[in-house]
């Protein structure tokens, strides 16, 4: 009864309404990688001008335009041959470069281009479209074979990075890099660069969101570790370019009777739990301070009573054969 009160108290305080249930808690720590400043964004130990995957992309840029925010600018998109035929041959200058720690000029057309198609359709859009899930192995094993191809994958976000951008085909003013692992268990980083985040979302270079992203597979992107030596390998990390869906919690606020409620069961249950507890520690402090007793008892001395040398000096010479009383008849 204790326990499901105790359950109970704890669960209501949880997702009452002084939680905010938009948020997704955050794990315990986030890895090395997030944490190190120089860490997981696409850097590279090469010539300053080459820092990082989307800086290159502001000097890159072709045509103006600018991107309201949450508005949709009508595109073609993969669905269009045209344009499906343009990015498999503009694609061609970014098949030997993944792994890269920094994205090339001449990789830029192809990378605007999908940034052109994700611009054209809203999140709601993308997601009608129903994408098969992006798998870490398959799109870092056989990167060709997925290179613009539309998939979905659940990420927890831990870092976001921003910045703005030059004039540029796809019309966007400012891009969002985020970085995450599946939110099936912490595994191989994912990155993904979208024109915009849902609202409210945070923008902070450590955070703890969960979200549903729709993007085109670019490249496999490389990146160093925070613990990485001056020459290894940069680890992989499949780029995406598309938008995201922000997985806010589905609990609802109490009412406000059923708030106050859930004070008293919790006040309740915690005084419960207190008392036993203190019960507890009570009874067993009595039960050693019993044990030392009787472990450490000394044997109290009788008062001797009249006789009792006699007794003694009987009972050291006494004729076994007479009876245990016959001294007494003797005097």
């Amino acid at each position: 009864m204790v326990g499901i009160l105790v359950i109970l108290g704890i669960v209501v305080f949880r997702d009452g309404p002084w939680r905010n249930p938009a948020l997704v808690a955050a794990p315990a720590a986030a890895p090395d990688e997030i944490v190190a400043a120089t860490g997981a964004v696409p850097r590279t130990r090469g010539p300053a001008d080459e820092t990082s995957a989307i800086v290159e992309s502001r000097s890159d840029a072709s045509s103006g335009g600018s991107l309201a925010p949450n508005s949709i600018t009508v595109f073609p998109d993969d669905r269009d041959p045209a344009e499906a035929e343009e990015f498999r041959r503009q694609i061609e200058a970014v098949k030997a470069h993944d792994l890269a720690t920094f994205i090339r000029g001449y990789e830029m057309p192809a990378y605007w281009r999908l940034m052109k198609w994700i611009v054209g359709q809203s999140t709601a859009q993308l997601a009608a479209r129903a994408p098969d899930e992006a798998v870490f192995a398959q799109l870092v094993q056989h990167p060709n074979k997925y290179r613009g191809e539309l998939v979905t994958v659940e990420l927890t976000v831990r870092r976001v990075l921003s910045y703005d951008v030059d004039e540029n085909p796809a019309g966007v003013k400012r891009l969002y890099e985020l970085w995450g692992w599946p939110t099936s268990g912490r595994g191989w980083f994912y990155v993904v660069v979208t024109p915009e985040l849902p609202p409210g979302f945070p923008e902070e270079a450590d955070v703890a969101q969960n979200v549903r992203v729709f993007g085109y597979f670019f490249r496999v992107q490389g990146y160093q570790p925070a613990k990485a030596k001056a020459q290894a390998r940069p680890t992989p990390a499949p780029l995406l370019i598309g938008r995201i869906d922000w997985l806010r919690s589905t609990s609802a606020p109490l009412h406000p009777a059923e708030e106050k409620l859930s004070y008293v069961v919790l006040a309740v249950g915690g005084a419960v739990v207190l008392g036993v507890i203190g019960y507890w520690i009570i009874a067993a402090r009595r039960r050693k301070n019993e044990r030392l007793a009787t472990d450490y008892a000394l044997p109290v001395a009788r008062a001797r009573q009249p006789y009792d040398d006699e007794l003694d000096e009987h009972a050291a010479g006494a004729d076994e054969s007479r009876g245990a009383f016959d001294w007494l008849r003797e005097e």
